[in-house]
Parts: C-alpha cells; structure tokens; sequence
C-alpha cells in the first residue's frame, strides 16, 4: 500500500511536470523523478533475480557492481601498462544515478573523488539534440558529430546563446557538472529556443559544448591532483572528435581510450571489479576478440560443402 502511495504520488506530479507550479517548486519535482528511479531500480532488481532462477546461473552468488565503477575499472585495468597514478575520467547518459565520475587511481586502489547526477549530464544533452534533429537517440550522435565540421562559424553564435548557459562546472568542485536545466528535457529546451536555427549550427553547437566542457573538466582534474595519466569510459567518450581534442591536451602526458567504452563493455570492468575485490592482480586486455571463438577451418569446409550441395540440388 505504501510503494502504491509513492506511486501515486509521482504519477500525479510528472503530470504537472513542465507547468507554472514545477517552475516555482522544483526541487518537488525532482524528488519525485528520484523516488520514480528507486522504484524502478527495485522492481528490476526482484525481476532479475527472479529470472536467473531459469538460468544455469541459478543458486550461483550474485554481486551488483555499480555503473560508472564498471566504466572505469574497465578503462583502468584493461589499458593499464603500469602503476604510475593515474586519473579516470567516465561520461554518459546515465546509469545508477550518476552521469560523470572522476577516479584517482595510485597506489594499487581507485577511489572517486567527483559524481555529476544525471540532472546535468552532457550525454543527455547531446542525446536529446540528436532526437531533436530528427535522429534516434542513443544511436545517431555519430552523425551529429559527423555534421559538426560543416558549420561555417555560426555554431558559435547558437553555442552561446542556447548550449553554453545551460551547464558549467560547479565553482564549489570544479571536478562536477552543474546545469539549469534537466538533461533528460533538453528537447523542450530546445524546442523553446532552437526551433529555425539550421541544423548544421545545432549539430556543431552542441558538439563544441561537449568539447570545452569535457577539456575544461579534464584540465581542471590534472590541475587539482598533479596527475597526467588519463583513463576514459562511458559512452560520451566515444565521440572520436572530443577524443582528438584530449589527445591534443599540452596537459596530457598519457591518454587510453577503451574501445567500445558504451555499457556493452561494462561486464569487463564488473570483472575486474570482483577479481580486486577478490585479492586477485588481473591482466589487462591483449584485445576485443571476447566472444565465442571458432575453428576458421571447419567453418571454410562446411561452407564450401554447402554451396557445392546448393549447386548439385539446382543441376
């Protein structure tokens, strides 16, 4: 009865969403979204135990490793090549109430320093851009980032009047986002004031936002600790043309990149996560080939036995 009240409760609020009253009470507003989140988070949780029972996993131990320490145990000890300190930035949309992280890693441990909720996430932004432009969210930014370099100048103009007051590193930790507006409405914020700018200028807009927010925040980490070896994960740093820009860094005395960073490679830095835990000194990766390996010969040979059975049932 009391989980149907608190239910209740936020559905009646997400309602008014968006109305005079969440201008004037937001923080109302917000509550609501996280006891919606936490909600959602239990529910999953009885439901992913429950379905392991079907599985051969069943009656096997069970350890939920949080979201963005799977991305940066994954960039960390994956691509490590020694145990100078290190710096791990991770960036995405969002995952388990936080968007941005910041990492020291020195003397054989990794404790966070900075968490950025997913009220001002830069991936959220730039995901709702590109629903705003007509693509698919969490699919398409690589062709916003693709139309970034076809602005004539102009993105700078739109970058400043729509993009660059919305979020900013908080005076208080400059190693955290903050932001005016949710990232998870950003296409209302844009459908208010973005509407007949070109879609170009959009694109490159909110392409140099992701760009000097992520270089600000970076320099200001190396600035604040002394640390020059960086570490990237999450899915905002797949962005080739933000990497580029960090690699360019004068600041910078050694950047990793993990390939595909998004959350498909979160299983590995689980791993990782559970074997540190364990006590044990794990390997970094030799490389991406993880999934089920096979005999290249037989595969050859029953191909070839199959087109020539193809061919004698058409003769």
């Amino acid at each position: 009865q009391i989980k149907s009240g608190l239910s209740g409760i936020a559905a009646v609020l997400k309602k008014l969403e968006g109305s005079a009253i969440s201008a004037i009470v937001p923080g109302l507003f917000r509550k609501a979204r996280a006891m919606r989140k936490a909600e959602l988070a239990r529910l999953g949780r009885a439901e992913l135990i429950e379905n392991i029972v079907h599985t051969p996993l069943s009656g096997k131990p069970l350890s939920f490793i949080e979201h963005h320490q799977c991305h940066a145990y994954s960039a960390y000890y994956g691509l490590r090549t020694s145990d100078k300190p290190a710096l791990i930035f991770t960036a995405d949309g969002s995952g388990d109430n936080a968007c941005a992280t910041v990492s020291v890693a020195q003397n054989g441990r990794v404790e966070r320093i900075a968490t950025t909720s997913p009220y001002a996430s830069l991936g959220g932004i730039y995901s709702n851009t590109t629903r705003f432009l007509g693509m698919k969210i969490l699919e398409h930014e690589y062709k916003v980032m693709g139309l970034a370099p076809y602005c004539k100048g102009y993105e700078k103009d739109v970058f400043e009047r729509i993009f660059a007051p919305v979020i900013w590193l908080d005076p208080k930790n400059p190693l955290e986002f903050r932001s005016s507006v949710d990232a998870s409405k950003f296409y209302s914020h844009l459908v208010r004031y973005a509407v007949g700018e070109r879609f170009d200028n959009i694109a490159g807009a909110v392409q140099m936002l992701l760009e000097e927010r992520i270089i600000e925040w970076i320099r200001t980490g190396i600035t604040k600790t002394g640390i020059r070896n960086v570490f990237t994960s999450g899915g905002v740093v797949m962005n080739v043309k933000l990497n580029k820009r960090i690699q360019e860094m004068d600041e910078i005395e050694s950047v990793y990149f993990l390939p595909s960073s998004g959350d498909e490679s979160n299983p590995i830095g689980a791993g990782y996560a559970l074997a540190i835990a364990r006590g044990d000194t794990p390997a970094p990766l030799d490389n991406l080939y993880l999934g089920i390996s096979y005999d290249k010969k037989s595969l050859i040979e029953r191909r070839l036995k199959s087109q020539m059975m193809d061919k004698h049932m058409h003769v």
